[in-house]
């Protein structure tokens, strides 16, 4: 079967210019006696825009999805050292082995937020995630810490019922008023600063330096602090979910 040709006329500077394309793609021209042939795109340039369009739509998903899981994979990772850092203390290893999992721990979670805010990677399973991961990680190394007499028994106690009542009025919020209580900056302050006393408290005890021991005790006791400041917020946040139209 022969190539039909399609003809094509166009008027420039008053004289008609004649073009014509055949299927596969090749334009002839024909103005001021001379024939012009040149190649065209198969699809022209919608073709190439949708082509531009394929090779975003294949590549940026992937890095999106990349990007986005790495503030959860560092959360996770805080999660995996609970298991040996709770062997070592219920062995009794006060040690720099077990403070520099449990820095490694606080570390973690100052960096997952950072990288998430700073990569636009902020997600509602993050939102989630974290803060629950903390509540975890601070229950475990609280019990732990008091079986070992590690820090005072108040202190400990303290921590354990603030989590406790922050889970209460997280659930019931989420429950009753359909509303997720966001994490508040406080209340993280005071969680990294819990998280940075611990490693402390054990170096100073597996180093028996009194001194460093005494000064992390003092940082997790305002810690603790902070963190019940939190509570009162997140108690606030309740009453207002439940009066939308303002306080009485």
């Amino acid at each position: 079967m022969r190539n039909a040709t399609i003809p094509i006329a166009t008027m420039v500077d008053g004289k008609t210019t004649s073009e014509s394309m055949d299927p596969c793609g090749t334009a002839s021209f024909y103005t001021h006696g001379a024939t012009v042939s040149r190649e065209l795109h198969p699809m022209g340039n919608l073709g190439l825009r949708q082509h531009s369009m394929l090779e975003d739509v294949n590549s940026l998903p992937l890095r999106s999805a990349l990007v986005t899981a790495v503030p959860s994979a560092i959360t996770g990772i805080r999660l995996v050292l609970l298991v040996p850092v709770w062997i070592l203390l219920m062995h009794g290893h006060h040690d720099v082995a077990v403070a520099i999992l449990l820095a490694v721990m606080g570390v973690s979670d100052f960096l997952d937020g950072y990288v998430a805010r700073h990569t636009g990677a902020v997600t509602t399973f993050g939102k989630v995630f974290d803060p629950l991961s903390d509540r975890v990680v601070l229950i475990v190394v609280a019990i732990a810490a008091l079986v070992d007499h590690l820090v005072p028994t108040w202190l400990l106690v303290a921590v354990l019922l603030r989590e406790l009542l922050v889970g209460l009025i997280v659930l019931a919020d989420l429950i009753i008023h359909r509303h997720r209580n966001d994490v508040v900056w406080i209340g993280k302050a005071g969680t990294f600063g819990l998280l940075l006393g611990f490693p402390l408290v054990v170096l100073g005890d597996g180093l028996s330096q009194a001194v460093i021991k005494d000064a992390a005790l003092a940082v997790m006791s305002v810690s603790v602090a902070l963190l019940y400041v939190a509570l009162a917020l997140y108690a606030l946040n309740f009453v207002r979910s439940a009066h939308p139209e303002g306080l009485p």
